[in-house]
């Protein structure tokens, strides 16, 4: 869930910003304003930045004329990394190298359309090389694969492939050289594999496996 709010000078962005993450189909929850209608921007960014910070929301996106005062206002929340970014370069690298958890936008300074590619740059789930799933009941050995993990799979990886993730799904529990290869074209990409796997014959254009290495 992604929180995002603006004061006045912000809200024709953040309205474009949006319909930018609906069509993407991102959850958000909108912290105001509603209008182009004077505000006090320190409400709105305080109220993204609590939402980040209490957990509720993962990640959130602030916008003011300048983005300057809204960024100062949500980083005096513990726990807020906002940074102001108005290129995709700064909103990659705040992501990746700072753990950047809000972003900040001007709506005077940087034009509607490079503020959709900074947040289509600063990716919510990018900076995760590796998602483990579990395709077994955690805590007890010896289990079958679960049923449905396969198309959790494919949504997961759907859902990664809309956001620009190339983070990698790994999958562990109840894996043989059966079901290996659904998983495969599920979208699975690494896997950690037990005596179910090594002691049989890896199948179906599956040239090499080793635990818990890309196959």
């Amino acid at each position: 869930m992604i929180a995002i709010g603006c004061d006045h000078g912000g809200y024709e962005l953040k309205q474009k910003i949006l319909a930018h993450l609906k069509e993407r189909g991102l959850e958000y929850k909108d912290f105001g304003c509603d209008s182009t209608a004077s505000v006090d921007y320190p409400v709105y960014g305080k109220a993204v930045a609590h939402a980040v910070a209490d957990g509720s929301c993962e990640k959130g996106i602030v916008i003011c004329s300048t983005g300057i005062g809204i960024s100062i206002a949500a980083n005096k929340v513990p726990g807020i990394r906002c940074a102001l970014c108005g290129d995709c370069f700064s909103a990659k690298a705040t992501r990746l190298h700072n753990n950047a958890n809000v972003l900040a936008l001007g709506a005077l300074v940087t034009g509607s359309g490079l503020a959709l590619e900074i947040v289509a740059a600063k990716p919510y789930l990018h900076g995760l090389d590796r998602i483990l799933l579990m395709t077994v009941c955690p805590g007890r050995g010896g289990q079958t694969y679960l049923e449905g993990s396969n198309q959790k799979i494919a949504g997961l990886r759907s859902l990664l492939d809309r956001v620009g993730s190339r983070a990698v799904i790994q999958i562990d529990g109840g894996v043989t050289p059966q079901n290996l290869p659904e998983a495969y074209v599920a979208g699975a990409r690494s896997v950690v594999a037990g005596s179910a796997v090594f002691g049989g014959t890896v199948q179906s254009g599956v040239a090499y496996l080793r635990r818990s290495c890309a196959f």
